[in-house]
């Protein structure tokens, strides 16, 4: 009796599925994840990340962030942009940090969407010196501490949280280690669980602190 079924295709189909895999393979068409088989192209890279449109036309930092004649000509640069200067806290600014002796200088370097990054100048062992590495600091004043290290006080800067609808915010603690100055801590909260703003802000006039006694501010 006459055989009418056609050939079974499938061998020949799956040869032609392995070629294609080898090729896949080889040219990067193909991937494999977690044992099977994805037969797209491999996505592209990720878009960069958004950047706040505040501060996208800034130029790149000083080229030396240790010079204080390039930190002043990049500074001169950015407030000539169209846009001027694009954080609330000014270039520079003075702080005192030593009972005796004259003040030093914060001087912005750079910065994002919440804040300027500054670095800290200032006499030290005869000369003016770089005296931190980078220091964040938004519109609120650096507020000094009673703690002090070889005459050197500690100090805190506040940054807004993200996401928290301007009711919270992060505090940096920075002290004094041998020859500049680090940050130590770092604490969230709302505005009213920290001392400065007891002074400053009159919804906080009847909270209480709640630092450890190592860090509590100046009377």
């Amino acid at each position: 009796m006459a055989n009418n079924r056609l050939p079974n295709p499938e061998p020949r189909h799956a040869c032609w599925r392995g070629w294609r895999l080898l090729v896949g393979l080889l040219t990067g068409t193909i991937a494999l994840t977690n044992g099977a088989v994805a037969t797209e192209a491999p996505a592209s890279s990720p878009p960069p990340p958004a950047v706040d449109s505040a501060v996208s036309h800034v130029p790149d930092g000083p080229k030396n962030s240790s010079s204080l004649a390039s930190i002043r000509a990049w500074q001169v640069q950015v407030s000539a942009t169209p846009m001027g200067w694009p954080w609330s806290s000014p270039p520079r600014h003075s702080v005192k940090l030593r009972d005796a002796g004259p003040a030093q200088t914060l001087y912005c370097v750079g910065g994002g969407a919440r804040s300027g990054e500054y670095r800290l100048f200032g006499h030290h062992r005869g000369r003016v010196r770089v005296l931190s590495g980078i220091i964040e600091q938004a519109h609120h004043p650096v507020y000094r501490l009673r703690h002090q290290v070889a005459g050197w006080h500690d100090f805190q800067t506040y940054l807004p949280n993200w996401g928290s609808g301007g009711h919270e915010v992060t505090a940096i603690t920075y002290r004094w280690q041998g020859n500049v100055y680090r940050p130590i801590q770092f604490q969230s909260g709302r505005w009213c669980d920290f001392p400065y703003f007891h002074q400053t802000s009159p919804e906080c006039l009847a909270s209480q602190p709640n630092f450890p006694a190592a860090i509590t501010p100046d009377s």
